[in-house]
């Protein structure tokens, strides 16, 4: 009987597993060339996660949406708005490109972007292109890329509102409007975060102040307020010009001598198309991604406040 009960467990398992890593995409729109392709053209290996795959499995992070594709690996340092890495195909966490719209995310000191600060809720699909995607995407993309694309509005006029709590006193509210036609669209949202997290580290073993192996028997609380902005524009004369935003700045605590990090992370950028012919067109992004980081830690010491700024302009022709 166990024998049985364990059987379809696993069954039952392997059987959720496949419905969420492969779901059928052939008619689906895709980037893994950097143009538009539907996912059975493409000789790429691509995954891609829905806005209705995120409500229909109830993702709360990027990370957790895209744990189950296959080749991917997450660490998490201790829950939600704590350090996370992305290892995809057995590859080193600064060996993934990731994108938000095309426009690379500034990275932190350890050169990889702060995964951990994209709001779920700004979010339309993602897609993961597994292999060395290097002569595309730039020398980052060893272990592959990471397209994440926020939200962009179709149809009437349709505000939203949502308020959630939780576990561990979290409260997460999130509203805006979007809309659009075949000619212009428009979302605008905005979102705010909070909880007061769990105990991540007892110090049962090991050397005070160094890591985890710290005595702080607290909460690590999480805040996270963001705002996005996608508006867009296709022209009679066959050009297209969108400009897009992603803002999202808060506080996050962990254990450790530095305990606390104030970050700030701000993606924008506009894009421009001109369609020459039915075949060929050429686009060209003019983006910047920001990145701050202020730790502070005990006896009110800090680390050196951490900003970088990456300032784009590229052309394209397809």
């Amino acid at each position: 009987m166990k024998k049985t009960i364990l059987a379809a467990s696993i069954t039952a398992a392997l059987s959720l597993t496949q419905s969420i890593a492969f779901a059928d995409t052939s008619d689906m729109v895709v980037t893994a060339t950097r143009t538009a392709q539907t996912a059975d053209e493409t000789l790429a290996s691509v995954s891609v996660v829905t806005k209705e795959d995120i409500e229909k499995y109830q993702y709360k992070t990027v990370a957790e949406a895209i744990n189950g594709l296959p080749g991917v690996t997450i660490s998490n340092s201790g829950g939600l708005g704590k350090q996370t890495s992305v290892f995809l195909r057995g590859t080193e966490s600064n060996h993934t490109q990731i994108l938000l719209n095309g426009v690379k995310l500034a990275t932190n000191s350890f050169g990889a972007p702060q995964l951990e600060h994209i709001p779920l809720n700004q979010i339309e699909r993602i897609e993961l292109v597994r292999g060395p995607q290097s002569s595309l995407y730039g020398s980052g993309s060893i272990g592959g890329t990471i397209q994440i694309f926020t939200k962009k509005g179709s149809g009437k006029l349709t505000p939203h509102f949502s308020v959630g709590f939780g576990t561990h006193d979290t409260k997460e509210t999130t509203f805006g409007i979007s809309g659009g036609g075949t000619s212009t669209w428009y979302s605008l949202s905005g979102g705010y975060t909070e909880t007061n997290g769990f105990n991540s580290c007892d110090g049962r073993s090991g050397v005070l102040f160094i890591g985890c192996f710290a005595t702080e028997p607290d909460s690590d609380a999480y805040r996270n307020a963001n705002v996005s902005i996608r508006v867009g524009h296709r022209f009679a004369n066959n050009i297209e010009l969108e400009f897009f935003s992603l803002y999202s700045e808060g506080e996050s605590e962990f254990d450790g001598f530095f305990n606390t990090t104030d970050f700030l992370q701000h993606t924008f950028g506009t894009n421009v198309r001109f369609d020459v012919t039915d075949t060929w067109s050429i686009k060209s992004t003019l983006s910047q991604g920001r990145i701050e980081s202020d730790n502070k830690g005990a006896f009110a010491t800090s680390l050196p406040t951490i900003n970088k700024i990456i300032l784009v302009f590229k052309m394209i022709f397809s």
